[in-house]
């Protein structure tokens, strides 16, 4: 493979013909996905190939990765649009001629709804798909409309299974749930529910102080790395002892010395910097 065809697969001025012809070359894959000027049936091609010929090895190309990654709305939009139109033409006998696409959209979908870039158009119908995967992950994108949201929110906190809280139970991630959801879902008996609240930055001081007394380490440990953590939260976790933490993880070192970390480079102030730097820290 040659230095030109790299180029010419970056190059929006590249004729169509010639950038069809590069589909051959996996190096090229991520770069056609980009350009402007890919014809869409390509992206199509693309897309089949990653959904239906991936490798055992998991050595996919680049459509789903770019689709979660992609800065920019366009880009997203000129994945997704070739699901509709363009689809039915691989299904009528061009290459490959096996294509579901219900199955194509469930590949492609998930890795969409987790991009706040992604069109609030797509949000909306992710959310009326009903994939338990594609809800999973759009449920912390902090571009979800609101009343999609609350909705999640809602059918959470009715929830009595796991199986029937597992698509929603990122939403407690989500930067723009109200108080009232992370309050509430900081008292939820599933452990993964009150970590979802204790990495979200939103929630409120009062939820974080007594997620620092939860009895399950990997409450705590989310907990240690929420970028709001206020001073009471993180001085009641400070404050635990060796032996109550040994209790909940064998990660005891691992708790402390974040602890630690976090105190020393949080802005938080001189009290707990001389506590966390104190010899007989921890207890």
């Amino acid at each position: 493979m040659s230095s030109w065809q790299i180029e010419a697969a970056k190059d929006p001025k590249t004729p169509p013909e010639i950038l069809s012809s590069l589909f051959i070359y996996q190096e090229c894959h991520e770069l056609l996905i980009k350009n402007p000027s890919s014809p869409a049936g390509l992206l199509a091609a693309l897309g089949v190939k990653e959904a239906f010929t991936s490798d055992p090895m998991n050595n996919r190309i680049a459509v789903a990765d770019i689709l979660s990654k992609a800065e920019t709305p366009q880009i997203i939009e000129r994945i997704l649009n070739w699901t509709e139109g363009y689809l039915n033409v691989l299904q009528a006998g061009e290459n490959p001629s096996f294509v579901d696409h219900s199955r194509l959209k469930n590949y492609f979908y998930p890795s969409a709804a987790m991009n706040p870039n992604t069109p609030v158009k797509y949000l909306k119908e992710f959310a009326r798909t009903g994939d338990s995967t594609t809800i999973f992950y759009l449920g912390p994108n902090p571009s979800l409309p609101k009343s999609i949201l609350e909705e999640f929110a809602e059918k959470l906190s009715k929830a009595e299974t796991h199986d029937e809280r597992h698509d929603y139970s990122r939403v407690p991630e989500n930067i723009n749930l109200s108080s009232e959801y992370l309050i509430q879902f900081s008292k939820h008996p599933a452990h993964y529910i009150r970590a979802a609240v204790a990495r979200n930055p939103s929630t409120p001081k009062e939820a974080q102080v007594e997620l620092a007394d939860d009895s399950d380490s990997y409450v705590l440990f989310q907990l240690q790395y929420n970028n709001s953590l206020c001073e009471e939260a993180l001085l009641r976790m400070c404050n635990r002892t060796k032996a109550d933490i040994r209790h909940l993880t064998q990660w005891v070192d691992d708790y402390f010395s974040n602890l630690r970390k976090k105190a020393l480079n949080g802005g938080y102030s001189e009290e707990i910097k001389r506590l966390v730097q104190s010899p007989d820290w921890p207890k």
